[in-house]
């Protein structure tokens, strides 16, 4: 979406912005995990490459295909699953359920993770962090309610989330 022909004045972007006449900061970072309970991966074989996911129930935000990073390359595999939402609370929930396998930031599943209710997977294909920006264009560079409100959400961000991989 083009902000400055929307005329909006702040956007949030992740992952590597293209070149443009908008000013950027990065403000956190962003890793995304596939993960499952260990009751599933009880009851089906676990999954050791990407495409082993098509034997698998993918919980999903409704994307069909989930990208991985494999032998230097970005690949995307075919995901299915009889489940489907756009609210990442419900999906982490599914998954704590036993469901199936899902993918989510960190900052869903990481205590989850860290308390051994998810199993974290294929962690040598993960596609790594990503870095999340506010970009404004440059006609806000001295709008003062612009820069209050991104030192604001930098703020926010370092005092609730310190070191949180979103």
């Amino acid at each position: 979406m083009d902000i400055i022909e929307k005329k909006f004045d702040v956007a949030i972007r992740i992952g590597h912005l293209k070149n443009s006449s908008l000013m950027a900061q990065k403000i956190a970072t962003r890793r995304e995990y596939i993960c499952a309970s260990p009751k599933y991966l009880e009851q089906h074989r676990l999954p050791l490459v990407p495409e082993d996911l098509s034997d698998h129930n993918c919980l999903s935000g409704g994307q069909g295909s989930w990208t991985f990073k494999k032998s230097g390359k970005t690949v995307s595999v075919p995901v299915k699953g009889n489940f489907k939402t756009n609210n990442p609370r419900v999906l982490l929930k599914a998954a704590l359920d036993d469901l199936g396998i899902v993918r989510l930031p960190g900052s869903y599943v990481s205590t989850e993770i860290k308390e051994g209710n998810l199993i974290s997977l294929l962690e040598k294909y993960s596609e790594g962090s990503k870095d999340i920006w506010v970009v404004t264009p440059t006609r806000n560079k001295l709008n003062t309610n612009v820069n209050v409100f991104v030192e604001e959400l930098k703020k926010s961000l370092d005092r609730d989330y310190s070191g949180a991989q979103f």
